[in-house]
């Protein structure tokens, strides 16, 4: 084990070596500013993003992308809105998930923003948005999530609007949600993170019901040791720009292909790469730290779903084919949430990325949720 473990930081190593001083002798110059000074490759950022974005919205409907500076200007968010003519109704908000940005949601910011204003953002530490070094306390990273999302907020005047989450935005939207419910209309949780226990939280805390238990191989067991002390790309970050896009394009094939006629793969590769493997990763280091050994949440949502307001209506989204979350967690917070609005849709076909996946029928559905929230 230790000596297939030296090969591999061998390989990696000379990996990087032969990219970053052989084939472009100018690359190291940067990448020492990047390393030891905290300089950060936006460039690649920005343009692996525009590729993305170069025929997205409607020709009828007016796009921008922007830093909006908070409070005295020390911390910007990425923001991407999208108008249309007969943009009148409650603005609609997207928050990502872990590993991605604004841009991923380039599938459904055309359709979505037809009759309303629509924001994708890249949330603090995530993306072209600050890297601020967030706290080592769960419980203030928490804060500060939904504190910055509200400082947003205000910058942009909103007052009132729809928050949607996928992932980790899920999380982060909940984070908002009981901290300043009355800003929302209505909150969209699209294949949550966070909001299940695993069965050692269900001891934990007592609850009756039996969480099921997956016997797991020797193998898996040792690399969800090793892979417990370090963030969730850092392997990504380590093989470089070199292995690092050719990763992606043979593990995530299949997200590569739901872009055909969109882009092609080396641009999504290329946007994920530079998402994730270039910049200092703080929210993904802030994910780590809100997450336990398992990949849930130190502190899930199912045992604080009831603070929320009673008054907030919610609705979740769910992939029929996902393994990512169970599909009764919406039955179960509904029964816990009773005589509050809670809506379950589960759309056919579609795995964790079904707003990629079934990107159509994802847009008609939020678009209904939309209308009768106006």
């Amino acid at each position: 084990m230790v000596l297939c473990f030296r090969i591999l930081t061998f390989i990696f190593t000379f990996n990087n070596f032969y990219h970053i001083f052989i084939k472009n002798p100018w690359k190291w110059f940067t990448n020492i500013l990047r390393k030891f000074f905290g300089f950060e490759d936006f460039k690649s950022l920005r343009r692996s993003e525009e590729k993305l974005l170069r025929c997205l919205s409607p020709p009828d409907h007016v796009k921008t992308a922007q830093d909006i500076t908070l409070g005295r200007g020390r911390l910007k968010i990425w923001t991407i809105s999208v108008k249309s003519k007969n943009s009148s109704e409650i603005p609609l908000v997207l928050l990502h998930s872990l590993g991605y940005g604004a841009s991923f949601w380039s599938l459904n910011l055309g359709e979505l923003s037809s009759s309303r204003p629509v924001y994708a953002i890249d949330m603090l530490g995530f993306g072209r948005s600050s890297r601020m070094a967030f706290s080592t306390c769960p419980t203030n990273i928490e804060l500060e999530f939904a504190k910055f999302l509200e400082a947003w907020r205000a910058e942009m005047k909103l007052d009132r609007f729809i928050l949607l989450g996928h992932g980790f935005g899920a999380y982060v939207a909940f984070l908002y949600v009981s901290r300043y419910p009355e800003h929302v209309a209505h909150v969209i949780f699209v294949e949550p993170w966070g909001f299940e226990v695993d069965s050692k939280q269900y001891k934990k805390f007592d609850v009756s019901s039996a969480a099921p238990k997956f016997p797991l191989s020797n193998s898996i067991k040792m690399t969800a040791f090793f892979i417990q002390f370090l963030n969730q790309y850092s392997l990504l970050r380590f093989a470089g720009p070199g292995w690092g896009i050719d990763i992606i394009k043979k593990f995530r094939s299949d997200l590569l292909e739901k872009f055909a006629g969109i882009a092609d793969k080396d641009t999504v590769a290329q946007y994920l790469f530079y998402w994730n493997g270039i910049c200092t990763p703080t929210g993904e280091t802030a994910f780590f730290e809100l997450s336990n050994h398992s990949g849930s949440a130190r502190h899930p949502i199912f045992f604080r779903i009831n603070s929320l307001c009673r008054t907030l209506p919610m609705t979740f989204i769910i992939g029929s084919r996902s393994n990512y979350i169970g599909h009764n967690l919406g039955h179960q917070i509904k029964a816990l949430r009773e005589g509050s609005y809670v809506d379950i849709q589960v759309v056919n076909g579609a795995g964790h990325y079904l707003f990629i996946e079934k990107h159509q029928l994802f847009n008609d559905l939020v678009n209904l949720i939309c209308f009768r929230v106006d």
